[in-house]
């Protein structure tokens, strides 16, 4: 478990990294640095809303880091941290991702991390479909998702993702199946930011269906 100075140490890493990206000596397009928030209000009456930002920043080999914070009134604790790299390389007509992400909480410190690959590619008439594995290299806790997002209309989208999470050691009793459907309508900025607005349904083998009013908003700096 870590304690709150080695949780600074990892915050304080990554936030210098990132303060560092712009004074690389390369050309503006070689960097860019992106902030993002979202809240998600649930339908259920007594569910408190879920807020979420974060800030990222990408070099133009592909390299990236970037960090996350988020309310989680639905668990023991009340806040989440998360600190992740990676590099997003192209094969193939695939753009993948490949990352490390370290999280930590309000109670435990430290709580886990995640090694990710994912993959996407484009299919036809703004459909893409996309894939994803991770695994916690301490719990064996491992995760697939698969995407595929369909452009109803311009700047209207709809997502279904089917998702499972099980225990390597013990893929029976513990699996967990979530299945999301998330509608959704962009607006684009004359900046270039943009901000989307959605209704997500979500459903697992383990409890209730749930819905949810989520609004997004991402821009570079």
């Amino acid at each position: 478990m870590a304690r709150g100075h080695d949780i600074a140490r990892y915050l304080a890493a990554g936030l210098m990294l990132l303060a560092l990206l712009p004074a690389v000596p390369a050309a503006a397009d070689d960097w860019a640095i992106r902030k993002y928030y979202n809240v998600q209000r649930p339908a259920t009456p007594g569910l408190e809303p879920v807020f979420r930002s974060g800030i990222e920043g990408e070099a133009w080999t592909g390299f990236f880091s970037g960090f996350t914070a988020a309310t989680v009134p639905f668990r023991d604790h009340n806040t989440e941290f998360d600190f992740y790299f990676g590099i997003r390389p192209s094969l193939l007509g695939f753009d993948m991702d490949i990352s490390y992400s370290q999280r930590f909480n309000d109670i435990s410190g430290s709580c886990c991390s995640t090694v990710e690959f994912d993959f996407d590619r484009p299919l036809w008439r703004g459909a893409t479909l996309e894939g994803k594995f991770s695994l916690d290299p301490d719990t064996n806790l491992t995760r697939t998702e698969t995407r595929a997002t369909f452009q109803v209309f311009e700047n209207y989208q709809l997502d279904s993702t089917l998702k499972t999470s099980f225990h390597a050691d013990n893929p029976g009793d513990d699996t967990l199946v979530n299945y999301n459907l998330f509608a959704s309508r962009n607006f684009i900025h004359d900046d270039g930011a943009n901000t989307r607005i959605g209704i997500r349904f979500a459903d697992t083998n383990r409890a209730a269906a749930t819905a949810a009013l989520s609004v997004s908003y991402q821009a570079d700096f």
